[in-house]
């Protein structure tokens, strides 16, 4: 298939717990979202949809692994946009270690701010989910928190990375 490099097309990838739908251009992923929550990023509306593309088949092999357990980070050419603190506060949800939680806090303390509640706003709208593990940010007691792909996937991804379910 022909592509510009502008060009955003979109794809589903399943997984063991739900469809992905993925947002890329030739050279870069810049949505990966559960289906259900996809409808409420404009971008993606208008994306050209591709059931092949050498960049989805990486991706699709980068996800395969990781719920095979052969993968604990992902080695992908991201694009985001968003605000200059929701890129920060996206860039920091990489350093969370596979199968470690945060706290909404210690993610505020990484970007040496106070502002706990914008770091959850921002969370909320991480256009990469599973990639940029938001799933991996819990509330400070412990308590699961939110998550814009419902709390059964976050608990699901959370219970899977600590080895208590397989898939």
């Amino acid at each position: 298939m022909l592509t510009s490099n502008n060009l955003l097309m979109k794809s589903e990838i399943q997984t063991p717990i739900g469809t992905l739908v993925v947002g890329y251009d030739q050279h870069s992923l810049q949505y990966c979202l559960w289906d259900f929550e996809a409808h409420t990023f404009d971008a993606l509306q208008s994306a050209t949809p591709v059931i092949t593309h050498p960049f989805l088949n990486l991706l699709q092999k980068q996800i395969q692994e990781f719920f095979q357990r052969k993968r604990t980070e992902f080695a992908l050419p991201i694009s985001l946009k968003g605000t200059p603190f929701q890129m920060k506060a996206w860039q920091a949800l990489q350093k969370i270690p596979y199968g470690q939680t945060w706290s909404y806090s210690d993610q505020a303390k990484a970007l040496k701010t106070n502002a706990v509640r914008a770091v959850g706003s921002a969370n909320a709208k991480n256009p990469i989910c599973l990639i940029l593990p938001c799933h991996r940010v819990t509330r400070s007691d412990g308590t699961l928190g939110g998550y814009a792909g419902g709390m059964q996937i976050k608990e699901k991804l959370l219970k899977f990375e600590k080895g208590e379910i397989h898939f």
